[in-house]
């Protein structure tokens, strides 16, 4: 198996990888600050031990099944090779909301 790197779940994820799922987590609520409901589902969402379990490259994909830009931004997103590239960028977007 060398060579082979294990799958990084959201618990044991690096410093920068883990960073950005909380500023994003954190985006979305302050996005979604006035609705109680939006509130309550990031919370379910950053809690939720079928989330925990996904991996990087997982984590980074689900994650548009929730978030949802225009198409092409979309398109854009999920053809970068990097799960940061990805979320990095999504934060980019979403500050700009």
């Amino acid at each position: 198996m060398l060579g082979k790197s294990l799958p990084l779940h959201l618990s044991q994820l690096d410093g920068v990888f883990r960073d950005y799922v909380d500023k994003i987590l954190h985006r979305l609520v302050a996005l979604g600050h006035g609705d109680p409901a939006i509130r309550k589902s990031v919370k379910q969402l950053a809690e939720s031990e079928e989330w925990q379990a996904k991996t990087d490259g997982q984590f980074s994909l689900a994650l548009f099944g929730v978030v949802h830009f225009e198409p092409e931004l979309m398109q854009e997103i999920l053809e970068m090779d990097s799960a940061p590239q990805r979320l990095a960028y999504t934060l980019e977007l979403l500050n700009e909301l």
